[in-house]
């Protein structure tokens, strides 16, 4: 129902605002252009240029030249190429090696990694090729060179902390047979 009753409105609204647009073909602003007298040979006037109130600064603004021919785009700056950088891939942590028979296998734990990664030799693991495996080391090779590593516990515990832990089941060896 508000419908019906607001589309009429609408409809002669907008046939008031064509009346006045009509009426008064300028739209009510004044328009300036520049006197053909002022223009060199060959220049055309585009478009009519609409003045915002001061008809003396839009004067002067139409009075200078568009492009200028000394107007070029500065010159680089020169700034020194920042050094490259380097970055050393960190080296997974080794925490066991596992032999049986001829199979050789590498257990590691890579730097955010939820779970341990296992390798033998010519595998990858991060940015390392495990190139040799040992009963207790395991060489690496990578773009810094190879690296031997050597099984190592978990740098987050502490042995103290295990030992003094009654729930783990670990016998304090320092305790002695009677206790």
């Amino acid at each position: 129902m508000i419908v019906r009753q607001t589309l009429p409105a609408l409809a002669g609204l907008l046939a008031l605002l064509i009346l006045a647009e009509w009426i008064i073909p300028d739209g009510g602003v004044a328009r300036l252009t520049r006197p053909r007298s002022s223009l060199a040979v060959g220049h055309r006037v585009a478009a009519p240029i609409v003045a915002l109130g001061d008809e003396a600064l839009a004067e002067r603004i139409l009075a200078r030249p568009l492009f200028l021919a000394g107007r070029r785009v500065p010159p680089p700056i020169a700034v020194a190429a920042p050094a490259p950088v380097v970055r050393e891939v960190p080296l997974p942590r080794l925490t066991g090696i596992l032999m049986a028979g001829g199979t050789r296998v590498a257990v590691f734990q890579v730097a955010g990694a939820p779970k341990p990664v296992t390798a033998g030799v010519g595998d990858a693991v991060s940015a390392w090729t495990v190139t040799a495996i040992k009963a207790n080391e395991v060489t690496l090779a990578g773009a810094d060179g190879e690296k031997t590593l050597s099984p190592s516990g978990d740098p987050n515990t502490t042995p103290e902390a295990a030992e003094s832990d009654p729930e783990s089941g670990a016998a304090d060896p320092a305790a002695g047979p009677d206790q």
